[in-house]
């Protein structure tokens, strides 16, 4: 299963199905139309840490090795 997929099923599966269901399928996420279901999807994960601390977690530290990574990149073709 891909990645989209199984955050996909976690959202749906979680405490933030509503808010998730709006965003992707009435607004979808790139649309202008995003702002008000991406805010009520944003408070919602933040109202539930428990459930969505372990993915924003991984998500994070992801990122974090993603930058780490493209500076490292940076600096070998300046050095």
């Amino acid at each position: 299963m891909e990645a989209e997929a199984r955050y996909s099923e976690f959202m749906r599966g979680g405490p933030c199905k509503e808010s998730f269901m709006a965003l992707h399928e009435e607004a979808g996420i790139r649309s202008e139309k995003c702002k008000e279901p991406m805010m009520m999807l944003l408070n919602c994960m933040d109202s539930h840490p428990d459930y969505h601390q372990p993915v924003m977690k991984t998500c994070l530290d992801h990122l974090v090795k993603e930058l780490q990574g493209l500076d490292a990149m940076k600096q070998s073709f300046e050095g």
